[in-house]
């Protein structure tokens, strides 16, 4: 799926006709060069077995800016270069790949490429404002995106991909998180899910929530958390991914997304509410735990809206024995009553392991409640 990845690689360059200057464009050393980049938002992923090549999946979970970026030196001044960068199953609308003059911040040169689900290759001459030029790949909204093979080449030479006919007129949308919703449907064609899971959904904390099985001994866990998911999201696929499965318990951590995109807590409450509806009616007796979204360093300018959230799903659940509610605010909270760094990634946002080692507990206890409830005669 993450970062927010705004670091800088430097290195010097030797200038060659139709030669990419721009080493490890093609992500086969995977981000080496590019700074530390949160693996939730710019995965490195290798091909199939044919091509066996390696590119960046990036999973853009909102519309801040999640980015990539370095400096080129060794330029010559005034000299034409040609940017060129190749992308398929781009579904994010405001990806750029951004030319900029390291000393000045000012745009030199900018590609946005089209949706497209085959490889197309689009590119832009620019002439060098100086000895170095900034290169970033920069997501702005939600959505994915496959990106290999950034080049820049001296000269005015850009290059094509044979026209795919889905780089044509844009073609229609593609479904956000397609990609990792097929997976989680593939795979349980192949070992259909057996009936009576606790099963966790929702956003990167659930995706990244790796060691989540250990947490839950003697409990069949099932982890369907996919990154950059809102509770829209969460609500959308509820059809595909959860009611499949027929769990016994779903727990369900979304909200966080929808705010950082300018949603309302009132909107989150509204989607989770659905979510309930159809899952009650689709799975009588179901237990439905809405964990709390978590207090985090990167998104404290949403803290109050977060509260808000928390506080209105709180109320709700208390109309329904079947519902329930886990705070986990406070295990993530330092002596200063702010989130605590040292419980997160270096991106601010996402948890590392011990914040899971802390968030267990009270979600370990109510799912030993809801259980205790499944098994009454």
């Amino acid at each position: 799926m993450v970062l927010t990845g705004l670091l800088f690689g430097l290195f010097a360059l030797t200038a060659a006709p139709a030669q990419n200057l721009l080493s490890n464009g093609s992500f086969e050393d995977g981000l080496a060069d590019w700074g530390k980049a949160d693996p939730a938002i710019f995965e490195v992923t290798t091909g199939d077995a044919a091509d066996g090549t390696q590119y960046i999946t990036i999973q853009s979970p909102d519309s801040a800016d999640h980015a990539l970026r370095r400096v080129l030196t060794g330029l010559t001044p005034g000299e034409q270069y040609t940017l060129t960068v190749r992308t398929r199953k781009n579904t994010i609308p405001d990806l750029r790949i951004i030319l900029r003059d390291p000393e000045t911040k000012k745009y030199v040169g900018l590609l946005r490429p089209l949706p497209s689900d085959d490889w197309q290759a689009v590119s832009r001459v620019f002439r060098a404002p100086g000895e170095a030029i900034g290169v970033e790949i920069s997501s702005r909204a939600p959505g994915e995106c496959q990106v290999d093979d950034v080049s820049v080449v001296a000269g005015a030479v850009p290059q094509t991909d044979p026209a795919p006919a889905s780089a044509a007129p844009r073609p229609e949308k593609k479904e956000p998180f397609g990609d990792q919703i097929a997976v989680f449907e593939a795979f349980d064609k192949v070992n259909p899910p057996e009936p009576g899971s606790t099963l966790f959904v929702g956003s990167s904390t659930i995706k990244r929530w790796r060691t989540m099985a250990k947490y839950f001994p003697g409990v069949r866990v099932m982890n369907r958390g996919f990154g950059g998911a809102r509770m829209r999201d969460v609500l959308n696929y509820e059809d595909r991914i959860v009611l499949p499965c027929k769990p016994a318990h779903i727990l369900v951590y979304a909200g966080d997304n929808d705010l950082a995109a300018k949603g309302t807590p009132e909107e989150v409450l509204a989607d989770f509410k659905e979510f309930v509806r159809k899952a009650q009616a689709a799975l009588p007796g179901v237990s439905i735990t809405y964990i709390s979204i978590k207090p985090s360093p990167h998104r404290m300018r949403i803290a109050e809206k977060t509260a808000e959230v928390n506080r209105l799903i709180e109320e709700y659940v208390r109309t329904d024995p079947t519902l329930g509610y886990v705070d986990i605010t406070k295990t993530l909270l330092g002596p200063d009553g702010k989130p605590d760094p040292a419980l997160f990634e270096a991106d601010g946002l996402h948890i590392n392991e011990e914040g899971y080692r802390r968030i267990a507990p009270p979600i370990q206890e109510r799912i030993a409640a809801a259980s205790a409830v499944h098994t009454q005669p």
